[in-house]
């Protein structure tokens, strides 16, 4: 009998137990931590601008002397990085409105381009490349309006400043630029001995 109270009695203090215990449970929900998207830059980029055409020619009067003339324009480009160190880029030049013999010249070229980061933001550059130019004169006094179709090596230099900082090993987001080029290296096509054409650019761009 004594044994079968206190069974009881354990029993009984046993499930008050567990049941007192159950009351402080509370269940926590998991909170969700919240991932920062990762931007991976692809290394394209598209950029246009204004440009100033400078052109340079022996004058076919043997006399020593230079003929000179400018035109205004636009400069439209896109390129691809492989990484902060070097890159490719085609790019097409147009330009008119010259006060002398020159009406007007077009370019289209492709380059190599070897990159030289400065801090965070800017970026030196350099173009290597091949290029083809028309031009279309008229010399009233010489050959009237004739043109010249020139082939030649190009080359030239530039800084970019990026809004965004660099990431990793490649561009994102706006930027600015400007830069020169030699688009004719002293070519002999026809009357056109001894030309020199050069422009100077500056724009906004885009790196995807």
């Amino acid at each position: 009998m004594k044994k079968g109270v206190l069974s009881i009695l354990f029993t009984v203090a046993l499930l008050s137990t567990t049941s007192y215990a159950g009351k402080n449970v509370e269940f926590v929900e998991e909170e969700e931590i919240p991932v920062a998207p990762v931007s991976c830059p692809t290394g394209f980029y598209v950029g246009v601008g204004g440009t100033y055409h400078n052109l340079d020619k022996d004058c076919p009067c043997a006399d020593g002397s230079t003929i000179h003339d400018n035109t205004y324009g636009g400069t439209i480009r896109f390129g691809y990085d492989f990484s902060k160190y070097f890159g490719i880029e085609a790019r097409g030049i147009y330009t008119t409105g010259g006060d002398g013999f020159l009406e007007d010249m077009m370019h289209v070229g492709a380059y190599l381009k070897p990159q030289l980061p400065i801090g965070t933001n800017f970026n030196l550059y350099g173009l290597l490349g091949y290029g083809y130019n028309k031009l279309n004169c008229d010399c009233p006094n010489l050959l009237g309006e004739h043109s010249h179709d020139i082939s030649s090596p190009s080359f030239g230099a530039g800084l970019e400043y990026h809004f965004t900082p660099l990431n990793g090993d490649k561009r994102e987001g706006w930027g600015v630029w400007a830069d020169a080029q030699s688009l004719m290296l002293d070519e002999e096509d026809k009357d056109a001995t001894g030309l020199k054409s050069t422009v100077f650019s500056a724009g906004i761009m885009y790196n995807f």
